[in-house]
């Protein structure tokens, strides 16, 4: 569900504050994530659907009325889903999408199939235009290795393109961090660096800008009964 609510400048939230929802995923929605268009003019909403498959959609907003359009401007399959003619369970997890420049946009998201199996973390930079139109520009595997858990997808220097992954490695646990870099056109140059920079268990980091060149990733141990809450520095 998408909805419009009003917060002053302030940080108040005013008394019934929800202005306008639209439903965005039809029979199902999981682990979505959304941004406002560079010129506010639609939301791009990016999202796990039916069956698996990985959407985006854009719908029209209203500033003036705080409101937003009863019907979708655009959608696009990323990634197809389950395929019950084969049995190959092929999904795509925790999707994020950030700005990159102008109409630019990447989404950044976990690739899991059965047959063949993999869990690959993937980037795909899209363009939408000024109506809104979904058009796609390229796709990248910055990892074979990734789980299918919630990660950090962030600018780390946008003036030389840089941008860093943080997320949990399928096969140990193991938190790790990679640096890609992504121009302003959507071309995707490639992975830069990685690093490990936790040798047991990670889940669900994020990063600060601390000052300069160093960051703060916090992020949970990723055994099912932790409560344990880390914190690194790099």
């Amino acid at each position: 569900i998408l909805k419009t609510i009003e917060i002053g400048n302030d940080g108040h939230i005013h008394n019934n504050p929800i202005y306008d929802m639209q439903e965005i995923g039809g029979l199902k929605c999981y682990v979505e994530d959304e941004v406002l268009t560079s010129d506010n003019q639609y939301v791009i909403d990016v999202y796990r659907g039916i069956n698996a498959q990985l959407m985006i959609k854009t719908v029209k907003t209203n500033t003036a009325t705080k409101t937003i359009a009863q019907t979708f401007t655009d959608s696009m399959i990323i990634e197809l889903g389950y395929t019950s003619s084969n049995g190959t369970f092929n999904a795509s997890y925790a999707p994020t999408i950030i700005p990159i420049k102008n109409d630019v946009y990447a989404i950044a998201y976990c690739h899991y199939m059965t047959f063949p199996s993999f869990h690959h973390g993937k980037i795909v930079t899209i363009r939408v235009n000024a109506t809104g139109k979904i058009s796609l520009i390229e796709q990248y595997t910055f990892d074979n290795n990734l789980m299918n858990t919630p990660f950090f997808f962030t600018p780390i220097n946008k003036t030389n393109s840089f941008y860093a992954l943080i997320y949990q490695l399928y096969s140990s646990s193991q938190g790790k961090i990679t640096t890609i870099k992504i121009g302003d056109n959507g071309h995707i140059f490639g992975v830069q660096d990685s690093y490990v920079f936790e040798a047991l268990r990670c889940r669900e980091p994020s990063m600060v800008s601390i000052s300069g060149d160093i960051y703060g990733i916090i992020y949970r141990d990723s055994l099912t009964s932790s409560t344990y809450g880390r914190l690194a520095t790099l």
